[in-house]
């Protein structure tokens, strides 16, 4: 067993050091004073190499999450029970790492069965600590060092398109991801295009006299209104609230 001020036996000796940050206790779950020290020890130091702006962390709301704070970082709890909805890592992260992981585990044993078939040896006898190089089961060590390939693997638009499926980024952001990644043109573009395509449209039909005496721009500030109504939750109320009230024949 591997208790909290302990390495585990295959991390030992030169060359022996973990790929990855690792911190151990008795549970299998991640409780508040770990999570905190992959905080302040992991995230948070990694992130300062990157950036000094301030960032968002979106976590699900297990109560180990509810107890850490820094100054550059605002975490956002998610609602229970939209996790594996709403969270990028559950949108395709984590089954994506777990598929490489197996499928690399799996290559591992079956290099390691060959060889003792091919050499025509038993089953050689496993030093203490001895992983899957020594003929042996995996280990730590050998977990870490598969799922460094294994991560290193997922390409930057697969990442991406993990965002974009959580559906959890402002429309402006997304629309930039999907432009980086995809060569989509931003959404703001599009918007803008729509609106002054519709406004032209609508100078050459009846419906021009509900515009009269509004000016140029304040036309098309109603036109983004509408189109965006579908995603204001205010709007969708009361237009739920018109069709239970039979006020509204839509």
């Amino acid at each position: 067993m591997i208790g909290k001020s302990m390495q585990p036996i295959c991390f030992a000796g030169d060359g022996n050091e973990s790929p990855l940050p690792y911190f151990s206790q008795a549970s299998a779950w991640t409780d508040s004073n770990i999570f905190a020290r992959w905080l302040s020890e992991v995230f948070v130091p990694e992130l300062r190499t990157r950036t000094g702006s301030q960032v968002d962390l979106i976590l699900d709301n297990f109560k180990s999450h509810s107890r850490v704070s820094d100054p550059q970082v605002t975490v956002i709890e998610l609602p229970p029970n939209i996790t594996a909805v709403y969270q990028p890592l559950d949108a395709g992260f984590i089954a994506a790492l777990k598929r490489r992981y197996k499928t690399r585990l799996l290559q591992r044993v079956v290099e390691n069965l060959d060889q003792l078939i091919t050499t025509g040896r038993s089953h050689p006898r496993v030093p203490r600590g001895g992983g899957l190089d020594e003929g042996g089961q995996a280990h730590l060590l050998d977990a870490a060092k598969i799922i460094v390939e294994a991560w290193d693997k997922i390409s930057a638009e697969q990442l991406a398109n993990c965002w974009l499926k959580a559906d959890v980024l402002p429309t402006e952001a997304a629309a930039e991801v999907r432009r980086q990644v995809h060569g989509v043109k931003l959404v703001a573009e599009n918007f803008h295009q729509d609106v002054s395509e519709l406004v032209a449209l609508m100078a050459n039909t009846s419906m021009a006299a509900k515009f009269d005496g509004l000016t140029e721009s304040a036309r098309a500030s109603a036109l983004r209104r509408w189109l965006r109504a579908e995603d204001d939750a205010a709007a969708v109320d009361e237009t739920v609230d018109m069709v239970l009230a039979g006020e509204s024949d839509e």
